[in-house]
């Protein structure tokens, strides 16, 4: 009878899951795999049928996890409402190569209240974003750029609703989160690609 009691508790305990709390750090976030494509130049037709420079890229609405693109972001659209959530993004598709594939996670839902930066030469490529009720981007990815040296050229605030934009020519390679409460990025670091010339 022990036994058997013992083999059910053990079949009990292999049954339970454990929920996380919205806004609260998860693990395994590098279990979602990249879906870029960064070996092929992104096709980004309008409605038109015409071939646009830029375009957004919605998270909000549709699920928890990585968003990226094959590109450089330059624009995030503050939802406002009862939170100060980023729920899309603008990209545009990249006129330079990528130096290197793997590529550097910077966490920082859980990690404090700071700017975040991308590494020398990178941009952020991807944001994680938790589609909950404290709906917010958690996490983003760098990648880094070929024959160009990636330059900081200013901090802009998130508008509370609406687009905020990185000056013409730069895109994200960083971010000022704030980690309490309804966590939420502040500001967004852009940088522009200077190319290096032989």
């Amino acid at each position: 009878m022990k036994k058997q009691l013992q083999l059910m508790m053990a079949g009990t305990i292999l049954c339970v899951s454990m929920d996380t709390f919205a806004g609260e750090s998860q693990e395994g976030y590098e279990d979602f795999p990249s879906t870029v494509d960064y070996f092929s130049s992104p096709s980004i037709a309008t409605k038109s049928g015409q071939e646009a420079s830029s375009y957004w890229k919605q998270m909000n609405g549709k699920g928890t996890g990585w968003y990226g693109v094959n590109g450089g972001i330059n624009a995030v659209y503050g939802a406002g409402d009862s939170d100060r959530s980023i729920e899309k993004f603008q990209y545009e598709k990249p006129s330079w190569g990528w130096a290197d594939y793997r590529k550097t996670k910077i966490q920082m839902d859980g990690k404090g209240s700071k700017n975040y930066l991308c590494p020398n030469n990178s941009i952020i490529t991807e944001l994680y974003y938790a589609d909950s009720n404290d709906d917010s981007v958690e996490a983003f990815r760098c990648l880094e750029v070929a024959q160009r040296t990636v330059k900081g050229v200013s901090w802009e605030h998130v508008k509370y609703t609406g687009n905020t934009y990185c000056p013409k020519g730069s895109y994200l390679s960083g971010m000022t989160y704030k980690d309490y409460g309804d966590d939420y990025v502040e500001r967004i670091h852009c940088s522009t690609l200077v190319e290096v010339k032989n």
